[in-house]
């Protein structure tokens, strides 16, 4: 019994040490992954339509040398602004900011990229055309804010990685591009960032608010679009007038959402009506907003009604992203207007989980 119990006291102080080397190596292979929580910026890019794509549009050969073309034209635009490529498959990609390489001013760098992909793409497609090839376009989502930036995995088989609400709400606002039919939407973190002076500017203007299901029942989040990108230098200065016209060309796009928020819905109709006197050519996402508006005010809807709303309506968990306009008839009436299609739907809070319910995108 002496030998069993010394037996046993070698065997529990073996197993003990077994047990605290695997703990060390495991602590040790976490601590290689080396994650860590910072700011930075993502971009997420879907390629539209891929569904169609790959099976009515396009031959294999001809997607698969599009897409790698695509891709390589992609990181090397991307490493020209010190930003990596954390993820990728054959519908879409992601790059992040201040990731692998550090960048102070990583949102402006993910808009200039997002903004030479967008180039890029428009001679890339011009070229393909000529070679009687399908055209491909992008959606492109950006945000800023604090993530986990690491490497994920096993030893064996891992690749680097951006997670957290920022990285998600990036993935939704690229799912928002292709509803809305723009090609790049920004986040407010985002554009507060950038450039916007007279001698440089990213031109944007405000879309949408949305809520995102599976990120918050009642965070709400900006979406912007980005437009342009304009730097003037050198002797320019001289055609300063026409540089500031062309620079401020959006504005009143912006005041007309402010006037709106403020819960002056007459002073915004004004704005987009004299913005559309001075620009007369199509201007959809414009159209759309005087739409939205003019049914708020038909509905006696405010904006602070459709907030209030937003955060006490139950979730639709199925989907993507939901409009705070989706919410703007059913304080006052019991029924939701599409921001996308301006359909009434009949909206029952007994029936908001059924199989029934609607999904207005």
């Amino acid at each position: 019994s002496i030998k069993q119990k010394k037996k046993g006291g070698f065997l529990n102080r073996f197993n003990g040490s077994f047990a605290g080397s695997i703990a060390s190596t495991v602590a040790t292979a976490r601590f290689n992954r080396q994650i860590e929580q910072k700011a930075v910026s993502t971009l997420h890019l879907q390629i539209a339509g891929f569904d169609r794509i790959v099976t009515r549009g396009f031959s294999p050969r001809d997607f698969v040398e599009q897409h790698g073309t695509l891709l390589d034209d992609i990181i090397s635009i991307a490493g020209r602004q010190k930003g990596s490529i954390c993820d990728f498959d054959s519908s879409g990609f992601v790059l992040g900011f201040n990731t692998t390489i550090p960048s102070k001013d990583h949102p402006t760098k993910a808009c200039q990229t997002a903004i030479l992909i967008r180039r890029k793409l428009e001679l890339l497609n011009k070229s393909w055309l000529e070679s009687a090839k399908d055209e491909i376009h992008l959606h492109m989502g950006i945000t800023t804010g604090e993530c986990f930036v690491g490497n994920i995995g096993s030893s064996q088989s891992k690749k680097p990685a951006v997670f957290g609400e920022p990285y998600e709400v990036a993935s939704s606002f690229s799912t928002l591009c292709a509803d809305l039919g723009v090609d790049v939407v920004i986040d407010e973190e985002t554009d507060k960032r950038i450039p916007h002076t007279n001698k440089e500017m990213y031109q944007t203007r405000p879309l949408d608010l949305i809520r995102i299901p599976k990120i918050s029942t009642t965070t709400t989040y900006m979406a912007i679009q980005l437009l342009d990108h304009l730097k003037f230098e050198g002797d320019e200065w001289m055609y300063e007038m026409q540089n500031l016209a062309r620079m401020k060309k959006y504005e009143p796009c912006v005041e007309a959402f402010q006037a709106f928020q403020r819960g002056d819905i007459e002073e915004s109709l004004k704005i987009i009506a004299k913005y559309q006197e001075s620009h007369p050519e199509e201007d959809e996402q414009l159209v759309r907003m005087k739409r939205l508006f003019s049914q708020c005010k038909d509905k006696q809807v405010t904006f602070k009604i459709i907030l209030n709303e937003a955060k006490t309506r139950p979730t639709n968990f199925g989907i993507s992203y939901e409009s705070i306009f989706d919410f703007g008839a059913a304080a006052k009436s019991g029924e939701s207007f599409i921001a996308n299609s301006g359909v009434n739907v009949p909206w029952d809070k007994d029936d908001v989980d059924s199989d029934e319910f609607i999904d207005p995108f």
